[in-house]
């Protein structure tokens, strides 16, 4: 696996290798467990554009994961962004390394859009921020989700993946 300098080959960090490859597999599953509204998709095989913003931790990983797979008749299109301002469509977003100040920007930009917006640290997932995030607990990847994030971006997530989360504002 080749690629930029940014970007590793499994054999660079097992151990982070092992991490962003579940978070990949976890991210496929987001996709496939969420409903996007009537109309956002003008045919039933269009792309589903899931966007890399900032610093992508994934390099060459997320192509290796995702790369065959579709959801439903709907394949997996990966775009990478630098800056929150090259963003133009997608239909979910990673958020790679940003400042807090960038990550309130896109916030801002994609209030009330049915964007899947998924973390990678805890805390990010909240009525006003992400939708999910992932994080580490005891050596294994975890994932938290606001359930007002998914309400206000008009997305339905399966039950099924609800289960498996750390629900936010249940901990409140």
């Amino acid at each position: 696996m080749h690629g930029a300098p940014h970007e590793f080959t499994l054999a660079d960090d097992p151990p982070r290798a092992k991490e962003y490859t579940l978070k990949a597999a976890f991210l496929f599953n987001f996709l496939k467990y969420t409903t996007w509204p009537k109309g956002t998709f003008e045919r039933p095989d269009d792309p589903i554009l899931l966007a890399i913003v900032g610093r992508d931790p994934f390099g060459s990983l997320l192509e290796h994961v995702l790369s065959k797979k579709k959801v439903g008749a709907h394949p997996i299109r990966i775009l990478r962004f630098k800056s929150v301002e090259e963003v133009k469509q997608a239909h979910a977003i990673f958020l790679g390394e940003l400042s807090a100040k960038e990550r309130a920007s896109l916030y801002a930009r994609l209030a009330g859009k049915p964007v899947l917006i998924i973390g990678d640290e805890r805390g990010l997932a909240s009525k006003d921020g992400a939708v999910a995030s992932f994080f580490l607990k005891d050596g294994k990847v975890r994932f938290e989700v606001s359930t007002e994030a998914i309400r206000r971006a008009g997305l339905a997530i399966s039950s099924q993946l609800l289960k498996l989360a750390d629900i936010v504002e249940k901990r409140r």
